[in-house]
């Protein structure tokens, strides 16, 4: 609940303006942008290191991207568990930078 009036923070006695409100609202969009895009990459990267097979004969029934993974196939799932602790990997790294970002001295 924002208000339309600017009010005084008891704290300092500094008048903030009403459109203070709007641009939190937007950067917390912002935010939650990033924290969706974070949980689909590790969602995503979790799926292809714990079933690599129903990973790939995801991806090739509905798009046929990848060729069919049997269970024998042991090539095919090491190559998909890579590219998925590659995901896993940028997500960290991603975490990483952000913390960097609000560390002390960031």
């Amino acid at each position: 609940m924002c208000r339309t009036r600017p009010w005084k923070n008891s704290e300092d006695g500094v008048r903030v303006p009403a459109s203070w409100c709007k641009r939190m609202i937007r950067a917390l969009g912002a935010v939650l942008i990033y924290f969706v895009m974070l949980g689909a990459w590790v969602g995503v990267g979790l799926f292809m290191v714990i079933a690599p097979v129903r990973f790939g004969n995801l991806v090739n029934e509905n798009f046929g991207l990848f060729p069919e993974v049997r269970a024998g196939d042991w090539g095919k799932k090491v190559l998909l568990r890579l590219a998925g602790l590659g995901l896993l990997a940028f997500a960290a790294r991603f975490v990483w930078g952000i913390r960097q970002l609000f560390g002390p001295g960031g």
